[in-house]
């Protein structure tokens, strides 16, 4: 296992002339240079998944380490299924299901705490998660609200959304809408929608910002734009980490380090430039007028090559880390020096002793503040290495070194051993008595303090601040942003409410003015109320399925951030929802009531109209419950039937109804709300009995098989305690699904 700091601040020997180069040198002094950035390292990560044929273990990576600095750019090359995706996941403390991940991440030289770090880092995924019907500047505008602390003034936060669209080039479409083709949504193109995704992560104002497949999906020339986009804000100090599928050459300009990837293993780490370097040296060198990323996805898109570059790498570490030890031990400055017609260099530090690694063999890295020497002195810092480099005229290496084209030189004069003219750069070490140290436990000692005061929001000093919303505040905000999706969505709000009006009229007149003759005028009325309980079931529930399976990854996304939370989702939703069930039963009753000829009577309106919303309003939690339930939309739309065809079937008037299934209609939500209307309808209406020529009391003529053997009142209290329960119970169904990664 090689810690970077073992192996040089790349973790590999980059040549001469990247060592040598102002960019490279500038990347590897203290963070104090930088304003925003951390370093990030990541020491022997090992992630397993159960194969799910044999549930043995299958390795995604096998002892990746590596590190990012601030102020540059790295990116993750490597054929599919080379673990890319799954390193940025670590790196970025995602959950992934199902994972084992074993090694550890360290930052700014402290173990990584997991909630400090999502202070600090940011991560947009590769698909796009916007609402479609916000502009960009309320989307921003949203995320800030959500994401910074509270007690900021608004005025600083919407300066803050004002300045990430200058940031990031947006202030000319700030107020279009983000829009989506396949709703019918016209809006903003692909480069400016993930700019967008960028920009809705930067109004924190991240030290790290972590990027999968940011270019997925983009032209050519848009995909260039969102590569200057990635250097410009890695040049401002932040940390810049993504993944690519195969950037182009011009693509390639824009980026500072490359991490290579196949088969779970590191191939390469380092430098952009000095890859093509590294492969040539083991045999793989980089034709002329071909684009290097290409070539090396072709090399490494071979198992047999992918798999002698990684055992190359892998030696290169091991000797940079015996070469380390031995300076250690011999207080020389040493130097990698490469055979004949190459050029390499490391910088190299002080190695932990093999009795000082965990349980995963990773060395840990020595704590904060020295031990105290013999005569009671502190212990100095580390000494500061000499970092040599050798030019082509340098001697042969030998044995296992030379190989790698590595030799190992000591002692003062060492570096001067490559010829005239050989070049050399001293490069001092971090001061590991000033790193803030990294024991066992994750974010001991002020790590915590120190990365949350970094949350600065482009301060000059640290502010420490609180970043939670309060739950109010995370309610406000979604319940606008709730209520702008419905009204900038008018085709399908018109098409909630016109399924309600036509229904109403299409029941109305096939059942216009009732008459009072029976048993005729008992069937009709029967017959339109169970088909107006059938509507009212099917209509809300299918329309809930369809609208969660379009928003459900948008709030996943959102929850795994941890922009809110679901109990104030499922508020808001709710706030906006409760009135459009109000609206839509009203206008439903207005119509339908009148028309059909039900009882002239206020109170009867009144409670027909209470009842249609609180059916509509459990339908609705049917089909979210339901939806939660399922991943996929079919597989909600399969259920949501066959369910369906249960709550409407056993109420007694379309079937009689089995013994064995009587407890079904007991269930039934639909049965209540059926035996409350006809019993509305009828209680105080006269009908007709041509058989006896005598006027019946309409409550006297409901079949048994249609009650439910509760008073009305009873049965009005069993549907509003059904309501309730439905409301609960929609609210544990999303927090199980949500712990359980349905969605």
């Amino acid at each position: 296992m090689v810690h970077p700091d073992d192996a040089g601040d790349d973790g590999l020997l980059p040549p001469a002339e990247s060592i040598l180069s102002p960019n490279y040198v500038e990347g590897l002094r203290t963070n104090a240079d930088a304003k925003l950035g951390v370093r990030v390292a990541w020491f022997g990560l090992n992630a397993t998944v159960a194969d799910k044929t044999t549930g043995a273990p299958k390795h995604l990576l096998t002892n990746v380490t590596g590190v990012a600095r601030p102020s540059r750019v790295s990116v993750l090359l490597g054929p599919s299924g080379a673990g890319k995706s799954t390193l940025l996941d670590v790196l970025a403390a995602n959950d992934i299901r199902g994972v084992t991940v074993k090694g550890r991440v360290e930052v700014d030289g402290a173990n990584r705490n997991p909630n400090t770090w999502r202070d600090i880092c940011s991560f947009v995924q590769q698909q796009d998660m916007l609402m479609p019907s916000a502009t960009v500047r309320e989307a921003l505008t949203t995320a800030a609200l959500l994401k910074l602390p509270y007690s900021l003034p608004q005025a600083q936060k919407l300066a803050r959304v004002q300045s990430v669209m200058e940031e990031l080039m947006l202030v000319r479409c700030a107020d279009a809408m983000i829009g989506d083709a396949a709703a019918g949504i016209k809006g903003i193109s692909g480069g400016q929608k993930r700019r967008v995704s960028m920009g809705i992560e930067l109004v924190k104002d991240p030290r790290v910002l972590l990027l999968d497949e940011p270019t997925s999906g983009l032209d050519s020339e848009t995909a260039l734009q969102v590569a200057v986009t990635m250097r410009q804000l890695a040049r401002q100090g932040r940390t810049v980490m993504a993944t690519l599928h195969q950037p182009s050459s011009d693509m390639g300009e824009m980026f500072d380090d490359l991490v290579l990837m196949a088969g779970g293993r590191a191939v390469y780490v380092g430098p952009w430039g000095a890859a093509t370097d590294f492969f040539g040296r083991n045999g793989f060198a980089c034709p002329r007028f071909k684009n290097p990323p290409e070539h090396f996805l072709s090399i490494l898109n071979r198992s047999e090559d992918a798999t002698a570059l990684a055992n190359a790498f892998d030696r290169v570490a091991m000797q940079l880390k015996r070469l380390s030890s031995v300076a250690a031990r011999d207080g020389g400055p040493v130097g990698p020096r490469p055979g004949p017609g190459h050029t390499a260099a490391a910088a190299l530090g002080p190695t932990p002793k093999n009795d000082d690694e965990d349980e995963n063999g990773v060395p840990r890295r020595p704590k904060s503040g020295a031990t105290a020497g013999s005569d009671g002195s502190p212990k100095p810092p580390s000494a500061s290495l000499e970092v040599v480099v050798v030019s082509s005229g340098g001697a042969s290496g030998k044995a296992a070194a030379a190989k790698d084209g590595l030799e190992l030189t000591a002692g003062p004069g060492a570096g001067a051993g490559g010829g005239k003219g050989s070049p050399s750069v001293r490069l001092e070490l971090a001061d590991d008595s000033e790193s803030g140290g990294g024991g066992e436990g994750e974010g001991e000692g002020d790590e915590d303090a120190a990365f949350r005061a970094r949350v600065a929001l482009g301060a000059d000093e640290a502010v420490v601040e609180a970043a939670t919303v309060p739950f109010w505040m995370q309610v406000v905000v979604l319940t606008t942003r709730f209520a702008r999706m419905f009204i900038r969505t008018p085709a399908a709000l018109m098409s909630e409410v016109f399924q309600y009006v036509f229904f109403a009229f299409f029941f109305g007149s096939c059942y216009c003015q009732l008459g009072s003759t029976l048993p005729q005028a008992l069937t009709d009325r029967g017959t339109c109320l169970i088909l107006t309980m059938i509507m009212l079931t099917f209509t809300p529930s299918t329309s809930t399925v369809n609208n969660w399976h379009q928003q459900r990854q948008l709030l996943s996304h959102e929850l795994r951030q941890r922009l809110y939370g679901i109990n104030a989702y499922y508020a808001s939703r709710y706030v906006v929802l409760i009135p459009m069930t109000l609206v839509e039963s009203l206008l439903f009753s207005v119509v339908f009531y009148w028309f059909a000829g039900f009882r002239p009577s206020a109170s009867a309106f009144f409670i027909f109209t209470a009842i249609l919303a609180v059916t509509q309003h459990v339908s609705e939690g049917l089909g979210l419950i339901i939806s939660c339930l399922n991943s996929t939309l079919n597989g909600a739309s399969i259920m949501l039937t066959i369910t369906i065809l249960f709550l409407t079937s056993f109420q007694g008037f379309l079937v009689k109804v089995p013994v064995y299934y009587r407890w079904l209609g007991k269930l039934s939500y639909v049965t209540y709300s059926y035996a409350i209307l006809l019993e509305n309808e009828l209680s105080g209406v006269t009908l007709y009995d041509p058989s006896t020529g005598a006027q019946v009391p309409g409550e006297n003529v409901i079949p048994s098989t249609l009650q439910t053997s509760l008073s009305f009142r009873t049965n009005i209290a069993v549907l509003f305690g059904l309501a309730g329960a439905m409301t609960l119970g929609k609210l544990i169904t999303l927090h199980a699904a949500h712990r359980l990664g349905i969605f």
